[in-house]
């Protein structure tokens, strides 16, 4: 994307210039490389396994608090940093696989973008090409409160206009997570619960958020909206996984087919069942 990009401005200035008469277009026979723009790089994750990751996040977070407890040097303080550092990941995790929040928008969120009304928590969203803070989106009430509970454990006495997600250091305490940290404490948060493979990234948790919304509701429309995509065509990556599944499925009934294991039988019972 990024090679096509440049070579796309490339071959406009130089063609300017031999427009112009100011220079001969060198870039005329430059092709860029063909992108496919219904393929994905980024593997999603099945229910299961977003719960295992949850679960092993909520267990680490729980043995972090545990040494800190019984450190011989500054209990008081490595008990509350490691309580709002547990809290912190959950929160950022839950955003990401439930709601679809990039890191960049983790990173942009302020405390006064959360907003409750009549038992709905609504947080409004920093969006890419956005100059603020302009896209309300709903929130779960578990990932509110999850949320809630980790501000609330905040050390650095926040308030509306502080950063949503802000770091614990010494030096840094009270200030914004950058987005490169969040997409770091994400993907580690994977590789602790045993999901350590270079296809799985931070952004994989947006994208698992957008696969099972699709499987959920079987709607493009609403999958698109939910996700906040521009355009319907980013939305059908998400459409892979009953692609994958229909691509095993007729392999598997070639092969039986070419050995003779699927019976006439076996194909009016298939006719029976999609009947009933």
């Amino acid at each position: 994307n990024t090679v096509t990009q440049y070579l796309r401005s490339v071959c406009a200035f130089f063609k300017w210039t031999a427009a112009e008469g100011l220079y001969p277009d060198i870039a005329a026979n430059i092709h860029a490389p063909k992108v496919k723009h219904d393929t994905h790089r980024k593997e999603a994750l099945t229910a299961q396994e977003v719960y295992q990751i949850e679960t092993s996040i909520t267990s680490n977070a729980a043995d972090l608090l545990h040494q800190a407890e019984a450190a011989k040097k500054d209990t008081q303080g490595r008990t509350q940093r490691a309580t709002e550092q547990g809290k912190r990941l959950f929160a950022m995790y839950l955003l990401t696989v439930t709601a679809g929040l990039r890191t960049i928008e983790l990173a942009r969120a302020n405390i006064k973008d959360l907003e409750s009304k009549n038992g709905q928590t609504w947080l409004y969203i920093h969006g890419k090409g956005h100059t603020e803070a302009d896209t309300k989106k709903a929130i779960a009430p578990e990932v509110a409160a999850a949320l809630q509970e980790y501000i609330a454990a905040r050390t650095d006495s926040p308030t509306g206009s502080s950063p949503l997600f802000v770091a614990t250091g010494n030096r840094s305490r009270g200030k914004r997570l950058a987005e490169t940290t969040i997409s770091t404490m994400l993907k580690r948060a994977m590789q602790a619960a045993g999901f350590n493979s270079e296809r799985l990234t931070a952004h994989s948790l947006r994208h698992t958020a957008g696969t099972q919304a699709m499987e959920l509701t079987g709607d493009l429309y609403q999958t698109q909206q939910y996700m906040r995509h521009a355009n319907p065509a980013t939305t059908e990556i998400y459409l892979h996984v009953d692609t994958e599944r229909q691509d095993a499925e007729i392999a598997q009934r070639l092969y039986n087919r070419y050995h003779g294991i699927e019976s006439q039988s076996d194909s009016r019972q298939e006719l029976q069942e999609a009947a009933a």
